[in-house]
Formats: C-alpha cells, sequence, structure tokens
C-alpha cells in the first residue's frame, strides 16, 4: 500500500492496518531470530514473570489470568504449555491450595534472556527509521490512545 492510499484511510482504519502489519512483522522477526518458536502470549507470559522476577514480586496463576485480562481458560492452555516445556513450575500455597506460586526455571530464564535480546535488536531496527522529535510524537499519540481504549475498556 502506498503513502496516498494509507493516508485517504480513516484513523480507525489506518490503525488496524499498521497494528496488522507490526504484529506479522513482529512475528516473522522472531521466528527469524529465536532459535526456540515460543507463541505469542506464551512469550509474554514469560516476561512478566521476568520483570516480576527482577522486582522481586511473587506471582501467581491468578496474577496471571488479572494481568493478561484474557479467558482463563487460554491463560491456563498457555501456563501449562510454559510447564510442559520446562520453562515455570507451580507450587501450591499450603494456605490456600487454590493459589499457585508461578516460577521460572533456569531454561525459562534462558528464554527470557534471548527475547530480550531479540527486541533489543528489534527496538533498535525500528529506532533507524524515525528521528527523535518524531518518535518522540508518535510515542505520545499512541499513549493518547492506548489510555483511551485501556479506560474504556475497563468501564
Amino acid at each position: 500500500m502506498d503513502k496516498e492510499n494509507f493516508l485517504e484511510k480513516s484513523l480507525t482504519q489506518q490503525i488496524y492496518i499498521l497494528n496488522k502489519n507490526i504484529s506479522s512483522y513482529i512475528d516473522m522477526y522472531l521466528q527469524k531470530n529465536l532459535t526456540i518458536y515460543i507463541p505469542k502470549l506464551e512469550g509474554s507470559i514469560l516476561s512478566y514473570l521476568g520483570k516480576q522476577r527482577k522486582e522481586k514480586k511473587t506471582v501467581t496463576s491468578t496474577d496471571i489470568s488479572n494481568h493478561f485480562t484474557m479467558n482463563k481458560v487460554t491463560i491456563s492452555q498457555a501456563v501449562n504449555s510454559l510447564i510442559n516445556k520446562g520453562y515455570i513450575t507451580f507450587e501450591v500455597v499450603t494456605s490456600d491450595r487454590r493459589q499457585k506460586i508461578v516460577s521460572l526455571t533456569p531454561s525459562g530464564q534462558k528464554v527470557i534472556k534471548q527475547l530480550d535480546e531479540v527486541f533489543l535488536k528489534l527496538n533498535e531496527e525500528f529506532n533507524t527509521i524515525l528521528k527523535k522529535d518524531e518518535k518522540e510524537k508518535v510515542s505520545e499519540s499512541l499513549y493518547k490512545l492506548f489510555k483511551y481504549v485501556k479506560e474504556d475498556k475497563n468501564e
């Protein structure tokens, strides 16, 4: 799609097209640059666990479900897949057997390190496209849109 065609679209259409294309590009980039394939949701869960680990926070399965605001079955399937792959483990809380603490295994930590490295390279690539003032304007605009849809979604 050329620039003129893109700019003729409504803002909503532009955002939709951009989201779809960036998402596809990131997926292809990850498949090309990761030594193992990890589905998007599983990678997001691992990244979330890694961030919480750095902040020395304990994470439960409920925390993961709440953070991703997705269907609990979908989250549960992704978590079970990560357990089967040996990237995370569960520890049942003795005071409340329904609660499970989720922990990264050494293998999971390696995957997070690799994800971080690949996303750092991707970020560097994206940073070459826009000038500093353009990046700031884009970031501000994207944040306004993010804030709007996030607030609308939570009501």
